[in-house]
């Protein structure tokens, strides 16, 4: 049992000051007191809200943040970014990674992230040969002995994303990627690509031989795009995945590239969404990741579904993907959630605020969020709306301060510049559109404590790791355009 006491904090009923939260052992909130005394409590100076879910990463493209932005022609555009990211990608092993992944989670702890969705395709070994047999996983879960040899790379880098996970204390949405073609109509895969792939037979394998009971961890899985999979090994991994757990998540990249759209009505007389809906029926499970090109027909289908879509606002206009209908989505009642994608930029402030944004440039017009919700307050429309999208989407529990939840919390720092003299209806509101500096001085997961007065547990570690790893790194690839 632990208890919290915070100077401020937003319940399910509004904010009240002086809230004694008492967390049991398994990390759920079993009560939560107003106006209480901080008597055998740990006294935490902020001001508490529910921490954010991040439902998409891909934690090895940390390390290449910032290093593509470099052009030697007009024409750059996702496509040309790809082939960059493939060659980084073809470097990266197993320690790698897991090095990589310290970093970005105890970063996405840091900027008010309590989970993570790891949408994880970088499967095998960088020269897509399989691990030796008996190679040793260092997470102490692990049945490697009951995995054949062709899956011991694939087991060997998802542990490397677990075990970071663990490290951090970030709660992990494990989401390996079935990936095995490369364009609509089961196209043989690229070279760059083959490191991604598994067969559908060892894809369910893989799936059984990471499905850990932990409370930390939940297990999903991912279609890379519509692309990159054929119909039949949807159903047969949907299928797999259900028996396993009816409620795991299922994520998919789709409609991301106005291409992307082209190529599937060329392929099968349909748009992604209308294909996708037809072939398996969208529903609450689902989390569609972008879908930035959709007609009128595809948002209502979507709303309808139950549906959740991965909004990624920073990569999105760092690719140039285009921008998500938002105000259109909304008014149907439809659900999102954030993520950092790329990680060109680590931060639920910044994703929130860029999305917002993106929607006032296109209409001209101001509080697209607040005005779409029927919410007075465009800052808190945006936080509980991608709080109820992220916590659908990550499989998690948390999103609340309230009994039965998760104890997922963050705190925005009293004493910060960019909050004073605020009321409390308007703290979400300076939260997300007042400057750029951090006001999340503290994270909570679980009942954990992992942030601390801005500070990790283990940050001077993690990142000496990091910084050693990423100088190493720029002498194996260059990400020069050629």
């Amino acid at each position: 049992m632990k208890n919290y006491f915070f100077t401020k904090a937003l319940t399910s009923d509004g904010w009240h000051n002086n809230v004694l939260i008492c967390v049991n052992d398994q990390g759920i909130i079993s009560s939560v007191t107003a106006d209480a005394s901080d008597q055998n409590a740990l006294k935490i100076d902020g001001y508490a809200i529910a921490g954010m879910p991040n439902i998409h990463s891909h934690a090895f493209q940390r390390a290449m943040a910032g290093l593509a932005e470099y052009s030697v022609s007009s024409q750059d555009s996702f496509w040309t970014w790809r082939d960059l990211m493939y060659r980084f990608a073809a470097v990266i092993t197993p320690e790698d990674l897991k090095t990589i992944a310290d970093q970005l989670y105890m970063e996405m702890l840091k900027a008010g992230y309590v989970s993570v969705a790891e949408f994880h395709y970088l499967h095998h070994a960088p020269d897509d040969a399989p691990y030796q047999s008996g190679a040793k996983m260092s997470h102490s879960m692990t049945r490697g002995a009951k995995t054949s040899r062709t899956l011991i790379g694939s087991v060997k880098m998802s542990h490397a994303i677990i075990n970071s996970a663990l490290r951090t204390g970030i709660a992990l949405t494990h989401l390996p990627v079935l990936y095995n073609a490369s364009g609509f109509g089961g196209q043989p895969l690229k070279e760059e690509q083959k490191r991604f792939s598994h067969n559908v037979q060892d894809f369910c394998t893989l799936l059984s031989e990471l499905n850990i009971k932990q409370d930390n961890y939940k297990l999903g899985m991912a279609f890379h795009s519509l692309r990159a999979v054929q119909e039949p090994d949807v159903h047969i991994a949907i299928n797999h995945l259900s028996n396993l757990d009816a409620n795991a998540p299922i994520h998919i990249h789709i409609a991301e590239q106005i291409k992307e759209v082209e190529d599937c009505i060329a392929w099968s007389n349909k748009r992604p969404i209308e294909w996708l809906n037809d072939a398996v029926t969208l529903d609450k499970r689902w989390c569609l990741i972008h879908a930035t090109h959709l007609n009128s027909d595809e948002i209502r289908m979507i709303a309808s579904s139950g549906a959740v879509v991965g909004i990624c606002p920073t990569t999105e206009a760092n690719l140039g993907d285009g921008l998500f209908p938002l105000s259109d989505y909304l008014t149907r009642s439809g659900r999102f959630a954030i993520g950092s994608d790329s990680h060109i930029s680590v931060s639920a402030a910044e994703e929130l605020r860029l999305l917002e944004y993106g929607q006032r440039l296109t209409l001209q017009q101001r509080n697209i969020t607040a005005a779409a919700t029927k919410n007075t307050h465009t800052g808190a429309a945006l936080y509980h709306e991608a709080l109820k999208g992220g916590v659908q989407a990550s499989g998690f529990d948390g999103g609340a301060i309230e009994k039965g939840r998760r104890a997922d919390i963050i705190t925005l720092d009293p004493k910060s510049a960019l909050l004073a003299g605020t009321p409390d209806e308007k703290i979400l509101d300076r939260f997300i559109f007042n400057g750029s500096q951090n006001m999340v001085n503290n994270t909570i997961v679980l009942g954990r404590l992992c942030v601390k007065n801005y500070r990790h547990f283990d940050e001077d570690n993690i990142t000496a790791a990091y910084i050693e790893l990423v100088e190493k790194l720029q002498k194996r690839v260059s990400l020069r355009h050629e």
